[in-house]
Order: C-alpha cells, then structure tokens, then sequence
C-alpha cells in the first residue's frame, strides 16, 4: 500500500515545465486515482458515512460511486470555469487524504463473509 501511495506521490512530481491547465489536470488524475483505490479499499467493509452506506450498514457500490462521481465533476467543473493555479494545491491535498483513507481501510481485518440466511419456504420442495 505504501507503494501505491509513493506511485501517486511520483506521478505528479514530473510536472516541472507544463503549463499551469497540464499540472491541474495531473494533479486531478491523482485525486481521480486515489478515489479509485478508496472505492476498492471499502468494497464490502462497514462503512461509517451514512452517504456511501447501504441498507446493511457496508460500502454500497452504487451509492459510493456515485457519490465519488458527483464530488469529481463537480471539482472537474469548478476547475474548468475557474481555472487557477491554487486548485493543483486543493487536489493534492484531496489526493493525499483520500489515499490515507484508502491506506487506513487496507489495513482493517478483512471483512468475514456470512451467507445469507435460508428463510423457511425459499427451498425446492420445502412446505
């Protein structure tokens, strides 16, 4: 996990020279990465904002990704129409959260696997 941190740390260090709309729009690719390894790092897992949680209390993928959609376009847009070197800053420090956050889940116990109860009468051939 810490190597996927420094990867993502590494892979915006090389934006010496380009212009300010090119180190914006790396920096977002990085903040677009970690919400990709954040989404990965909760897939199953109890999850403690009641935004990205379903009905049983764990990471709902539809529910969680879409959310994480909605925060990127918008800061995509934002950047768009308001565009500015301090935003490299904003998704740096966005980037750099989210991975900690990834990093943190990664290290919680894996997640035991229940099967689903039988409910009386769901059988073949049961009264």
């Amino acid at each position: 996990m810490r190597k996927l941190a420094a990867l993502l740390l590494l892979a915006v260090l090389p934006s010496w020279g380009l212009s300010t709309k090119a180190k914006r729009r790396l920096t977002f690719a990085a903040v677009a990465v970690a919400q990709i390894l954040d989404v990965h790092s909760s897939l199953g897992r109890r999850e403690a904002n009641p935004l990205l949680r379903g009905p049983d209390g764990r990471f709902s993928v539809g529910r969680g990704v879409g959310v994480k959609l909605g925060v990127l376009a918008g800061l995509w847009a934002a950047q768009e129409l308001y565009p500015s070197q301090e935003w490299n800053w904003v998704n740096l420090g966005y980037a750099g959260a989210t991975t900690a956050i990834a990093i943190r889940n990664y290290r919680l116990p894996a997640p035991k696997t229940t099967p689903p109860a039988i409910q009386p009468g769901t059988l073949p051939g049961s009264p």
